[in-house]
C-alpha cells in the first residue's frame, strides 16, 4: 500500500476503499468532500474513518456506550447575600416601600464615577431588575444590587443612621481603599 504525504498525492492516484484509513494524517473537512465527490464509491461514511486530533479524543463519546452516565445529584449551597442589611435599615426601608406611592418599586443600590476619590453610592427606585442584577432580600424585604455594581459592593453592610443634622443610609464595605474628606466618594481595591 502506498503511503501518502500530501493532499495533492492523494488527489493524484486512484482512491481505493483502505487508502484513506491508513493515510498518515488527518483530512479536513474540504478534503473529504472533495475526494466523496471525485469517487462515488466512498459515498457511505462507513468507509471514511478519520482520526480525531489528540486534544479531541478524550473529549468524543464512544461508540461502544450508548448508555449516558448519569450525574451525581449536586447539592444547593445557600447563597451568602451580596450586601447584609442592618435591622435600622430593614425597618427604615420597610417604612419607605410600604407607602402608598411605592407600591411595586425596588431599590437599586449602585456605584457610579462621582467625586474626589472616583466612586459614589447611589440609590434608586426601579419597577423590574436588569438581567443580571443581583437580588438581595433578608428580613422580607428585597433590594437589588446592579451588576455593575457587584465588585465593589460585595461584602458591604448597609446602616441607617438618623443623626441631629441628617438622616442617611450608611455602607460599612471591606473594598474601599480610600476615601475623600467629606464622605461621599471612595475607591475600592481592584
Amino acid at each position: 500500500m502506498l503511503a501518502l504525504k500530501s493532499t495533492r498525492q492523494i488527489l493524484r492516484f486512484p482512491l481505493r476503499e483502505g487508502l484513506i484509513r491508513n493515510c498518515t494524517r488527518a483530512l479536513s473537512l474540504y478534503e473529504i468532500h472533495n475526494l466523496k465527490n471525485m469517487n462515488p464509491t466512498l459515498q457511505k461514511p462507513q468507509n471514511i474513518q478519520i482520526p480525531l486530533p489528540t486534544r479531541l479524543r478524550a473529549a468524543a463519546p464512544s461508540p461502544n456506550k450508548t448508555a449516558k452516565k448519569e450525574l451525581a445529584p449536586t447539592r444547593q449551597m445557600p447563597r451568602k447575600n451580596v450586601i447584609k442589611l442592618t435591622s435600622d435599615a430593614v425597618n427604615n426601608l420597610r417604612s419607605m416601600l410600604d407607602e402608598p406611592s411605592m407600591k411595586d418599586k425596588l431599590l437599586r443600590i449602585g456605584v457610579k464615577q462621582k467625586g474626589c476619590a472616583g466612586q459614589a453610592y447611589s440609590l434608586e427606585y426601579i419597577e423590574q431588575p436588569e438581567k443580571f442584577d443581583e437580588v438581595v432580600e433578608q428580613d422580607g424585604i428585597r433590594i437589588i444590587v446592579a451588576r455593575r455594581a457587584l465588585l465593589q459592593i460585595i461584602g458591604s453592610v448597609m446602616d441607617y443612621r438618623d443623626d441631629e443634622l441628617q438622616s442617611r443610609f450608611v455602607f460599612t464595605n471591606p473594598n474601599i481603599k480610600s476615601t475623600c474628606g467629606c464622605g461621599e466618594s471612595f475607591s475600592t481595591t481592584k
